[in-house]
């Protein structure tokens, strides 16, 4: 999906949620989960942060965008600090492990209806999530990336190896 195509459809879904009473973070989660999962299968790092950047004006504490952006800067081999520590300064882990925790149940769907504002407006054991574990599995396993300690423990978070995780940022 192009990116006017990404706009066209979030004019749409705020339309959609004029008439059915959506916040316009909800408006924007949904209309961003459309796209980034094609968007992060081809690498297209430059959209992708377009798209976090749409969602973090939409939702300040968007979870999803900060992971997203953590993620990009591995990949591009930038510095993570600044993220990795707001990402942590916002306790996001506790979201984020609360979030695989519960997309584990059987009656995943159920759980997110009830509460979808506890996940961000993003569906339990979406593509989007999948999508990072396997990339953040693929970082760990690489022989081109020499990664920090925090981003070790960070791509054993996103990856869902919480032990590993904990044992990682514990081991300061």
């Amino acid at each position: 999906m192009s990116f006017i195509r990404l706009f066209a459809l979030i004019i749409l879904l705020s339309i959609y949620q004029s008439v059915h009473c959506q916040t316009p973070c909800e408006t924007i989660t949904k209309a961003s989960i459309q796209v980034l999962p094609d968007l992060l299968k081809k690498n297209d790092f430059e959209k992708i942060q377009k798209v976090c950047n749409t969602m973090q004006s939409s939702c300040p504490n968007s979870e999803l965008a900060l992971r997203l952006e953590i993620l990009i800067q591995i990949i591009q081999k930038e510095n993570t600090d600044n993220s990795i520590n707001n990402y942590l300064d916002q306790q996001y882990e506790s979201i984020l492990i609360t979030r695989y925790d519960d997309a584990a149940h059987k009656d995943y769907e159920k759980i997110y209806t009830n509460n979808p504002e506890k996940y961000q407006f993003l569906p339990l054991n979406s593509a989007i999530d999948s999508l990072i574990q396997v990339k953040a599995k693929a970082l760990l396993n690489s022989h081109q990336y020499t990664l920090t300690r925090n981003e070790t423990a960070m791509m054993y978070l996103f990856a869902d190896y919480i032990a590993n995780f904990y044992n990682e940022i514990n081991a300061y």
